[in-house]
């Protein structure tokens, strides 16, 4: 969930880099979410139609307020791997566009220093996690 709400937090940020991890794990919880004010949606008669693939009124109100962090946090992703942002174009080209950014978007970042910004993964980039007593 930090990561999630680290990305909400800077969400028209679009310099720098994000870590895999941060990428991913905003992924997974945005998902969670739709899929749970799918299900309120559901409950309660709140779908926009009656067809099957429409998406209720939370759902789109969840995709709407997460469209411009959703783009930067993948922009981001592509700065640590390597590529420019320009390449989310991809996402026009179906199947073969979306492979390779699926692709990109899963492999290491690029180590060290890139024209878009430091390491997230060094120590210079690292942001410390306070201590839990267990």
């Amino acid at each position: 969930m930090h990561e999630f709400m680290d990305v909400v937090r800077h969400y028209a940020t679009f310099t720098g880099r994000a870590r895999r991890r941060t990428f991913w794990m905003y992924i997974l919880t945005g998902s969670l979410l739709a899929a749970g004010l799918a299900l309120i949606d559901e409950a309660l008669g709140l779908r926009v139609s009656t067809r099957l693939d429409d998406d209720g009124l939370l759902v789109s109100l969840l995709t709407l307020a997460l469209l411009l962090p959703t783009i930067a946090v993948t922009v981001r992703r592509l700065y640590d791997t390597g590529h420019s942002g320009s390449n989310l174009w991809l996402l026009l080209i179906p199947l073969f566009g979306w492979l390779t950014l699926l692709a990109w978007l899963s492999e290491d970042g690029k180590p060290g220093t890139n024209k878009w910004g430091s390491d997230p993964m060094s120590a210079a980039g690292r942001v410390p996690t306070p201590a839990q007593n267990n």
